[in-house]
């Protein structure tokens, strides 16, 4: 699957030689981005040097922001100047022969001020691209990641909010590293993937999950809601089910507490479809857990326009793959709606069979299992 990589630089603190070693052998045969290796002592001094420049790179950016705002004030008052000298230049041409001298001032006035607007739109451009190149320095120093297995080290990334990977290893296994949401234990799991999605799920950016022939599935973010609740306007959406958001709740606060609770915790939830050809949001499908089963339980709904035309058997063929292959399920569930005929004959076609009846949200339904 082709997608933006993020990963430029991998960073390590390693204490253990032996690690240290492995770790190097590993990144280097992986060839995807610069590895480089740091001193533990050396390492909060680096991290803190990473930190005041970012700090720097932002006052920067205001301060940047702030001369685009000046010089464009300054544009408009300009501006206002040339308007009034203007004004005053027709008022003194109806005035006698003296009267014409302080017109000919009057228009020196407007080409000062004229002078003055151009200065500013000067200012306003220079600012401008000051802002640019800041954005561009901050750009560039994006898409680092940490790899430690010393705990203070971890601390101090965690406290900086710095993007790591802990390596866990016999020497280091008393150590605290409770400030770590990731954590790997063999130097040969080192994989480009998983370092994405480290690097992803620190700096807040959704995962991309899978491609089908039409439509691309990644992780739901606050930006999806708008689309996503136009979609859940039509009554037909939650004719058997209800809506994905309940009621009398923020969407976007609902959506920031599931990537956390849900995609964080257990990797994988309800993620959102979008059209490849046209970056729409059509959709939602994937696995969720329910507090009475043992098994995932695969979820999927396309919105009405796009109904019809087999876009809820190609997402769910490509999931129900990277169910088995990447979450390694061994069973997969769904309980579906008995009145429900349409999703009744895609599980079916999918290759579940009936186990049962059961009852979700409040609606009567027909279970459905399969081995992953």
């Amino acid at each position: 699957m082709a997608e933006k990589r993020y990963v430029r630089e991998l960073i390590a603190v390693l204490k253990d030689k032996n690690i240290r070693d492995r770790i190097s052998e590993k990144a280097n045969a992986l060839q995807r981005f610069h590895y480089r290796e740091l001193e533990a002592e050396s390492a909060d001094v680096k991290t803190e040097n990473a930190d005041q420049k970012a700090e720097s790179a932002d006052r920067q950016r205001e301060s940047a922001d702030r001369q685009t705002e000046s010089a464009d004030w300054q544009t408009e008052s300009a501006d206002r100047k040339a308007e009034s000298a203007d004004q005053k230049a027709e008022s003194t041409d109806r005035q006698t022969e003296s009267a014409d001298q302080k017109a000919e001032s009057k228009d020196r006035q407007t080409e000062s001020a004229d002078w003055q607007t151009e200065s500013a739109d000067r200012k306003a451009e220079s600012a401008d691209q000051e802002t640019r190149s800041i954005d561009q320095k901050l750009e560039e120093k994006e898409g680092r990641l940490w790899l430690t297995d010393d705990a203070a080290c971890a601390e101090n990334l965690s406290r900086l909010g710095l993007p790591f990977l802990v390596l866990f290893h016999e020497k280091n296994r008393q150590e605290s590293f409770s400030c770590a949401k990731f954590a790997m234990e063999l130097p040969e799991e080192l994989d480009e993937e998983y370092l994405e999605q480290v690097y992803r799920r620190c700096k807040k950016i959704p995962w991309d999950i899978v491609e089908t022939k039409r439509c691309l599935i990644r992780e739901t973010t606050v930006d999806d809601m708008e689309q996503l609740l136009e979609i859940y306007k039509d009554p037909k959406m939650t004719q058997y089910t209800d809506h994905f958001c309940p009621p009398n709740v923020d969407a976007d606060q609902y959506i920031r507490d599931y990537v956390s609770n849900v995609y964080e915790f257990y990797g994988y939830g309800i993620w959102t479809i979008l059209c490849r050809k046209t970056g729409k949001v059509i959709g939602r499908a994937g696995f969720s857990l329910l507090p009475e089963e043992e098994d995932p339980q695969i979820g999927y709904m396309v919105g009405v326009p796009w109904q019809g035309k087999g876009i809820a058997a190609e997402v769910c063929e490509e999931i129900l793959k990277y169910g088995k292959e990447v979450l390694l399920f061994e069973r997969v569930n769904a309980l579906i709606d008995k009145r429900n005929k349409a999703s009744i004959a895609l599980c079916k076609k999918l290759g579940f069979r009936e186990a049962g009846m059961g009852v979700h949200t409040g609606h009567e339904c027909i279970r459905f299992e399969r081995k992953a």
